[in-house]
């Protein structure tokens, strides 16, 4: 999993301390010692670790990563992400140069790996940071967060899980359709019912999207007209209810049906019609 987050702020990026570098050109830099502080702080207050780790995206095998980094300019600010070390002869600064390999740590209690931390979450070069570019090479790994993002997975997993195993029997069958899971050749609740369990389990995400959806009651009934061929779809013509131009796309037919509460229930009595496993589900019965 990665974390491709950097947790920076406009507000922090046009708050941000500086110093004045150089003589007769003069640039801002970022207040190293400053920032460093708010960030160990921030890291204290949510109980996170001070080291931070930087890893390649892409790796080979065959090719060692090698890529060398300097600065970064927020044009927002003139304020510039780098580490100066002297003075061109013309009067411009010098910049260190980072050298980053796939597998890069930070400790932010450490002065010089902080302001290399610093420099690296406003560069281009870094994927989640506010200046990130088109083919980002390095990508950030916080144990933290990847620990906190484990724990929300499972926590919703474990939610979808136990909301598919409560599910009425009566509901399942439009529900399961809803979620696009293939019928089994022989339905039944049972079949059903392990069919929407193993969906939670492997898409829990996306099974509470659906379970929570404001409009799945239409989205059952649409997802089960078309199932049965009560509703047709035509790459020209669009999705069709006897003749009725619903719309060229889902959106477009949950919202005509919104609307169109005649159509809709037309729909619902034809679908009652065409469903000759539904009754299957109306009974307490297994």
């Amino acid at each position: 999993m990665k974390n491709t987050n950097i947790s920076i702020t406009e507000e922090q990026r046009l708050n941000m301390p500086f110093l004045e570098y150089g003589d007769n050109i003069k640039v801002r830099v970022v207040d190293f010692e400053k920032f460093t502080k708010t960030l160990i702080e921030e890291r204290k207050t949510k109980g996170m670790s001070m080291v931070i780790e930087l890893k390649a995206i892409k790796i080979d095998k065959h090719k060692e990563l090698s890529d060398t980094i300097s600065w970064s300019k927020d044009s927002m600010t003139s304020i510039y992400y780098g580490i100066p070390f002297g003075l061109h002869p013309d009067g411009n600064v010098k910049w260190r140069k980072i050298l980053l390999q796939e597998f890069n740590t930070f400790n932010l209690t450490r002065p010089d790996e902080a302001k290399q931390w610093i420099v690296l979450m406003m560069h281009p070069h870094v994927k989640g940071t506010p200046f990130e570019g088109a083919d980002p090479v390095f990508y950030v790994y916080d144990a933290d967060v990847e620990a906190s993002l484990t724990t929300k997975k499972a926590m919703m997993t474990s939610e979808a899980i136990n909301k598919a195993y409560k599910m009425k029997k009566a509901d399942t069958l439009s529900f399961h359709r809803y979620l696009g899971i293939n019928a089994p050749l022989e339905i039944t609740p049972s079949r059903i019912k392990n069919d929407i369990v193993s969906f939670a389990m492997e898409n829990p995400e996306e099974f509470m999207s659906k379970y929570d959806d404001p409009n799945r009651n239409i989205q059952e009934l649409f997802n089960s007209a078309r199932a049965l061929g009560a509703i047709t779809y035509d790459l020209d013509k669009g999705f069709i209810f006897k003749g009725t131009f619903l719309g060229f796309t889902d959106i477009e037919v949950i919202r005509f049906l919104n609307e169109d509460t005649i159509t809709l229930n037309a729909i619902n009595s034809r679908v009652d019609e065409l469903d000759s496993d539904k009754e299957k589900f109306n009974t307490d019965k297994k």
